[in-house]
Order: structure tokens, then sequence, then C-alpha cells
């Protein structure tokens, strides 16, 4: 018999209920449990637009796969810029106390509210990035000031 009977083990059942993916309790020889939990825990503590990020990768790391879903190369223009975002990005992680994804999603959204004639390119998501950074940057070190 299993038996959870006071609040520290019900706080520990519903711990497992919040977290786990997979639970599975079999009666072993002797009279004993075998309890097996999987939590994914690495998942939790990825974005989903880091996933979906990781998996345009591993896609494109496979040029038959690639070219099975017809995802275009980018231009050695173009990875260029891809790397100057994820530098940008990097700064918002290190240097500010907004993440990458966050200021990822409000450029994104600056750009969506904006003259919709205008394709959004990566050249306007950079520009967007490093004017946010900018301004995020100065408003954080005049936090600072003003508390000193």
């Amino acid at each position: 018999m299993l038996e959870f009977d006071d609040a520290e083990d019900m706080a520990f059942v519903k711990d497992i209920g919040e977290k786990a993916h997979y639970l599975c309790i079999t009666p072993v020889e002797g009279g004993g449990y075998r309890v097996h939990i999987m939590i994914n825990y690495f998942e939790e503590l990825m974005s989903e637009e880091y996933r979906s990020y990781l998996k345009y990768e591993t896609l494109m790391e496979d040029e038959e796969l690639a070219s099975m879903f017809d995802i275009p190369e980018l231009s050695p223009e173009e990875e260029a810029v891809v790397q100057l975002i994820n530098e940008i990005l990097d700064r918002f992680d290190n240097e500010t106390q907004v993440d990458r994804t966050t200021a990822f999603k409000a450029a994104i959204r600056y750009l969506m509210q904006q003259d919709e004639e205008e394709a959004m390119n990566l050249e306007k998501i950079a520009a967007t990035l490093t004017i946010l950074l900018e301004n995020v940057l100065d408003e954080e070190k005049n936090v600072e000031e003003q508390e000193s």
C-alpha cells in the first residue's frame, strides 16, 4: 500500500503532479514499489522560440532534409545579420534585466505595428533591437543614478 498522509507527503505528491511528464508506480518482489518519474526539465528551461530555433538549426545542418522542407539557405549577408541579432540578444541577457526572448518579441511586435506595406526583414529586426538595447541601457543607467 502507498500512503501519503501528512502535509509534507501531500506537498511532495502535488509537486510530482505539477512537474512530472510521466509517473509509473509498480510493485516489486518483497512488498516494495518501484517509482519511475520523468520530468523533462530541460524543456521547461527553454522558451518556445528557442526550441523552434534549435529545430530549424537541426534541419539546416542536413542539406537533404532542409531541401525536403524547401527551407532556403541564408546568404552570407543574411548570416552576418543573423549573427548581429544574436550578439544584440546576448547583450540583452548579459547587460540588462530584459531577457533575449522578451526583447525579440518586443521588436517583432513593434515592427508588426508599423507600416504593413513594407515587409519585415532581418535588417529591420537588427536595427530595432539595437535601438531597443540602447533605450533599455539608458533607462537602467538613469534608474541606477537616481537610486544612488
